[in-house]
């Protein structure tokens, strides 16, 4: 009672992914976001699609676009997002960059704007090396391209 509540790490189960709450006094970023790697939109934002996917060649490099906390990094071939990276922003704002081929961060973790946190991949539901990426604000999903600098 009256307290904040408890760092906790959850183990996701199967699709090897875990989280952590976002603790209190965690690096928030500066709510100008900037594109996380380099290549062509292939599949823009729409009712059906969430988020913007911007294909490029296996194994480049995908950066946070802005600074926050890392929630969330796990996934695997089974899961529909493949490996993917949730990073909490703060102010309401996360972003989830999936299909990796690799992840560099682990939940918990400070990330800065334009720190690699893993590569482009071709993992889970997906067609062709690409970055599929999102933003939410209180878990709704806006169109990214609305945001990017």
């Amino acid at each position: 009672p009256g307290g904040s509540k408890p760092f906790v790490a959850t183990y996701v189960g199967a699709s090897s992914a875990y989280s952590v709450s976002r603790p209190p006094g965690a690096a928030a970023g500066s709510g100008n976001f900037s594109w996380p790697t380099a290549g062509y939109i292939s599949q823009g934002y729409w009712g059906g699609h969430p988020a913007v996917d911007i294909a490029g060649w296996l194994g480049a490099p995908v950066t946070a676009a802005d600074g926050g906390y890392v929630v969330l990094a796990g996934g695997g071939w089974n899961s529909g997002y493949g490996n993917y990276v949730i990073v909490d922003h703060g102010n309401g704002f996360t972003t989830l960059y999936a299909h990796l081929n690799s992840i560099f961060v682990s939940p918990g973790e400070t990330v800065s704007k334009g720190q690699q946190v893993g590569t482009m991949g071709n993992t889970g539901n997906s067609t062709g090396p690409h970055l599929h990426f999102e933003i939410r604000y209180s878990d709704v999903p806006y169109n990214p391209s609305s945001y990017l600098k």
